[in-house]
């Protein structure tokens, strides 16, 4: 029952609290969308049901995780096209429950409005704005027996580079340094 076209990742995650969480891309690049659970996190039964959408305005989120500290749930965005090389930011942000991050009507970091009259006053800032349209893609917290103490914590990104940059950027990994909790 999920909607098809448009960005087609499907993240589904398991989080510490034993609920299924579900990101959803948008269907397109600045739109307003007809169906609900575009552009969101859900989190649903481990069975799939009441879902519930958590998080808006997230274009496309890729990929979830949690800081295991504090059990904050995070996720990877792709935001939007043709914007330019240097905007909007693709974000690493931790994912708050009833949070507005503005797509498609707000630009990250600062909430610029896209488009003259749009109301940008209660949306949620990023945690973490990155090079744009460098696609972060999968992430993990470094954490657990055999890694090394000054990683430990720490968050690391899977980038790859967007097909609207321009000169592209190198595919690489991104470590968010994370000191007492906070990246």
């Amino acid at each position: 029952g999920l909607p098809t076209g448009g960005h087609d990742t499907r993240t589904v995650r398991f989080g510490p609290d034993g609920m299924m969480y579900l990101a959803v891309g948008s269907s397109c690049n600045i739109c307003e969308e007809g169906d609900p659970i575009r552009a969101t996190v859900s989190r649903l039964t481990p069975q799939g049901g009441n879902p519930e959408i958590i998080a808006t305005g997230l274009r496309n989120p890729v990929d979830l995780d949690w800081q295991p500290e504090s059990d904050q749930l995070w996720a990877t965005v792709n935001e939007r096209d043709n914007q330019g090389n240097e905007i909007p930011p693709d974000l690493v942000t931790i994912v708050q429950e009833g949070a507005n991050y503005g797509w498609p009507s707000c630009q990250p970091p600062d909430a610029t409005p896209q488009e003259a009259g749009a109301d940008c006053s209660d949306i949620t800032p990023p945690t973490v704005g990155i090079q744009p349209h460098s696609a972060p893609l999968g992430m993990t917290f470094v954490d657990g027996d055999g890694v090394l103490g000054d990683l430990s914590g720490d968050l690391i990104v899977a980038k790859h580079v967007s097909w609207n940059r321009h000169p592209p950027a190198a595919p690489k990994l991104l470590r968010i340094d994370f000191e007492d909790g906070h990246p």
